[in-house]
């Protein structure tokens, strides 16, 4: 289980932001379209099952005892 904080005083929406416990490909599990408000905590699974059930995120990626780091990135889009 992963607990992600937004300490912004603005909802954060993830839809653009990527999980991944491997910086060899740091776009590993992408969030689905879902909001964090402010101040409060995103639950995320680390199950494997890639799938948001009843209003859990699950990632495409279990963590296990060897897994000592985690990223996350947002895809920056430009209009060029």
């Amino acid at each position: 289980m992963i607990e992600i904080y937004n300490n912004e005083k603005e909802d954060i929406n993830l839809k653009n932001y990527y999980l991944s416990d491997n910086l060899n490909s740091i776009n590993k599990y992408k969030f689905p379209d879902i909001t964090i408000k402010s101040e409060s905590y995103l639950v995320v699974y680390a199950s494997g099952k890639n799938a948001l059930i009843d209003g859990e995120v699950h990632t495409n990626f279990k963590l296990d005892e060897k897994d000592t780091i985690l990223t996350i990135k947002k895809r920056v889009v430009r209009n060029d």
